[in-house]
């Protein structure tokens, strides 16, 4: 269980960041599955909420979106490294496919849980009929327990 949050939008469109242009945080939620000391599957879903901010005669507006992205994580020893596939779904969200690369480090135990940090580099391509696709790259940092 943690808390996401992207620090940079960087996509076809140009480059946002966070505070300046969006303010967007995720609850992140899985459950992972150890298939032996070092390989596990994990599967993993987060609910984001965007408010992005007026821009010249663009209006503010808030968004919710569920990102479902499974994928694999294997454990180094001092820190996991894994890939994850995602879809974002939401109203609004065009067509979309996103590969996520990821790095955990367990920080410190707290009893029978465990402080963790992830830096998540996740690449996404979005298109619509008719239009060419963009591509969004969007670094984030999640911490929260794992049990």
């Amino acid at each position: 269980m943690g808390l996401a949050v992207p620090i940079v939008k960087i996509a076809t469109g140009g480059t946002t960041a966070i505070g300046a242009d969006f303010l967007q945080m995720g609850i992140a939620s899985g459950v992972t599955i150890k298939l032996d000391e070092r390989w596990a599957i994990d599967l993993e879903g987060v609910g984001y909420t965007t408010w992005q901010f007026a821009d010249g005669g663009t209006s503010a507006r808030a968004s919710t979106s569920f990102l479902v992205d499974p994928g694999v994580v294997y454990n180094c020893g001092s820190f996991a490294t894994g890939l994850r596939a995602g879809v974002q779904i939401g109203e609004g969200v065009p067509f979309n496919l996103g590969l996520i690369p990821l790095v955990n480090v367990g920080l410190f135990p707290l009893g029978k849980f465990k402080w963790f940090a992830e830096l998540d580099l996740p690449f996404f391509v979005f298109g619509e009929p008719g239009s060419s696709a963009t591509v969004s790259f969007s670094p984030q940092i999640q911490t929260g327990v794992s049990f």
